[in-house]
């Protein structure tokens, strides 16, 4: 191949004479080595083949910097705790307008709220180790009490119980089957599931509220030992086998965990069946509306749970749950002491868990960071 020198024209080996600019041709020129020549336009130089050496990439990669290590792990204890100091100043303004305020009988409402409200915050702490929360804790809850108090008597509490508990469980499982194995997100689904709820119960109960006999109420206060024991050991069971590698069985174990997510929201169902057996038993009767309103204590507990990558402990994050629960119920008792009517007392409960979902969504990266993540299951080690 020769190359002409006037107009780099690539030309053939027995060409003496350009074709292009008919000047005469040098000898063989190698395009692959040829130098560019100076003098020659830009478009005219030698196809030339430089390689130049792979410069090592900058340190523009983005790390974890020091910053959102600090919001992964204490900005959900410090949004919590702007939350804690509202309810003290809540508890200070109620001791202050009724000096009656925390006396022995108000701590054992207290205390009679936080068995119920903690039996709740129990399947919320399970749901952050499964794929989300489960909205529809509230409307089962009421549903199982419906269905005990319509069918119970003194002489069947025993099957009407486990009727109910296996009520929950189907309402559970079809929330896990459609959550794990068909990818709905958990918020959107459960959503759906509490309304379905709802006009079921308003259909069983044509509006109208059940009332129990205070013999049955007697006698299922002395039967919900024994469903309390059971759920605390399924939760335990739940909390305990999620820290276990999944078994990997070929292709099967992505099928497994998706299995394990599907029985994780029924046990959710049966800690929610239970709380409305022992809220029948405490009240004495039920109405379709008493599911309505745990939304956002459901909310808050979930996402003051996931706020922190230090709670991947399941006792740890049992223990915080429960101390959302005995801060949201405080709280509460304060407004009513207060007198806010409860349209202004919903309104605060919504602002308290949209501070704490904005504080989760920051230290978590974003919502869906907030809602997919398994604390439980992080294997990161944080530098400290």
């Amino acid at each position: 191949m020769k190359l002409c020198s006037n107009c780099g024209k690539e030309c053939e080996e027995n060409d003496s004479i350009c074709p292009s600019c008919s000047n005469p041709l040098e000898e063989t020129i190698d395009a692959g080595t040829q130098q560019p020549d100076s003098t020659l336009p830009e478009q005219a130089q030698p196809n030339t083949i430089v390689q130049t050496p792979q410069q090592p990439l900058a340190s523009h990669t983005p790390t974890n910097s020091s910053g959102a290590k600090f919001a992964q792990k204490y900005l959900g204890f410090v949004g919590l705790g702007v939350l804690l100091l509202f309810t003290v100043l809540l508890v200070i303004l109620a001791s202050l307008k009724s000096f009656g305020f925390l006396s022995p009988m108000d701590i054992t409402n207290l205390f009679n709220q936080f068995l119920f409200f903690g039996i709740i915050a129990l399947g919320t702490v399970a749901a952050t180790r499964i794929k989300g929360p489960d909205l529809s804790i509230g409307h089962t809850m009421a549903l199982a009490g419906i269905i005990v108090a319509m069918n119970a008597d003194e002489g069947n509490l025993y099957f009407v119980i486990i009727s109910a508990i296996l009520i929950c469980c189907i309402c559970g499982l079809l929330n896990g089957i459609l959550i794990s194995f068909f990818n709905i997100p958990a918020v959107i689904l459960t959503l759906i599931t509490a309304s379905l709820i709802h006009n079921v119960m308003f259909i069983l109960t044509e509006v109208q509220p059940i009332a129990i006999g205070a013999k049955i109420a007697i006698s299922l206060n002395q039967h919900i030992p024994a469903f309390f024991i059971s759920v605390l050991i399924a939760l335990a069971a739940l909390l305990i086998t999620n820290r276990l590698p999944v078994l990997k069985i070929g292709k099967n174990s992505n099928f497994l965990q998706k299995v394990k997510d599907a029985l994780g929201y029924v046990l959710v169902a049966v800690i929610a069946g239970t709380a409305g057996i022992l809220m029948v038993a405490r009240s004495g009767g039920v109405t379709a509306n008493k599911g309505i309103g745990y939304e956002p204590f459901i909310i808050i507990v979930f996402a003051a749970v996931q706020s922190s990558r230090l709670l991947k402990n399941n006792i740890a994050a049992l223990v915080y749950g429960l101390a959302v629960t005995l801060m949201f119920i405080t709280t509460r008792t304060a407004l009513m002491f207060l007198w806010v009517d409860m349209s202004m007392l919903y309104v605060i409960e919504a602002a308290m868990t949209f501070f704490m979902l904005c504080i989760t969504c920051v230290a978590q990266g974003g919502w869906r960071s907030m809602l997919s993540s398994n604390l439980s299951e992080c294997t990161e080690k944080d530098a400290d």
